[in-house]
């Protein structure tokens, strides 16, 4: 649905820039690095406008736009990526409950939170996470322009402040809708009055 919406935005003649307005925790990494793309490829100028928490996923988006705008109790970052999940495999072994594996490879169930995981089988997923980690990494550290060694040192995979995430360089300002507005105006050489926002 995004991508439809930043498409029709460049066909659209009436609209000269795009503003996001993002609160999510996030998602998958494809889809934040698919979105990220978009937004660099975008002709448009572009803004991301964060509320309450782009974190994640949510915060790799954002690194594609022209400028981030966060408020400053916002949260924001979340640079990392996670595979964890419950594992009932102990539950439904005390219920008399037992897994039968039937797979067409070794590893093809891995993961499966009502089997037991293998050290092997943990390596394989811990392999793809930190390779998944990486390339976020490099990702935020190419679009905000910052040095790869500082952007892994904030990659613990927690959130911090808007206020915080301005001096450690991974937002523009902190502001809101309005601070969007005169950004807009000041990209476009217009008057503040004169730039509209659709919802």
């Amino acid at each position: 649905d995004i991508e439809y919406w930043i498409r029709t935005a460049e066909e659209d003649a009436s609209i000269q820039g795009i503003l996001f307005v993002t609160d999510s925790p996030g998602g998958s990494p494809y889809t934040g690095e698919a979105l990220s793309n978009d937004l660099l490829r975008t002709p448009l100028p572009t803004a991301v406008v964060v509320q309450d928490i782009a974190a994640s996923s949510a915060y790799w988006m954002a690194t594609g736009a022209d400028t981030i705008i966060a408020s400053a109790l916002s949260n924001v970052g979340s640079i990392g990526v996670t595979a964890s999940y419950l594992d009932r495999s102990q539950q439904n072994s005390d219920s008399g409950l037992y897994y039968v594996e039937i797979a067409s490879g070794p590893y093809k169930d891995s993961g499966d939170p009502d089997k037991y995981l293998s050290e092997e089988e943990r390596e394989i997923i811990q392999k793809d996470v930190d390779l998944m980690s990486q390339r976020f990494i490099e990702s935020v550290a190419e679009h905000r322009g910052l040095p790869v060694e500082r952007v892994t040192a904030l990659a613990d995979g927690a959130t911090m402040l808007g206020e915080t995430a301005l001096t450690e360089g991974l937002i523009d300002a902190i502001g809101d809708k309005e601070t969007a507005r005169a950004w807009f105006a000041e990209v476009l050489k217009m008057e503040v009055e004169d730039i509209v926002l659709c919802e």
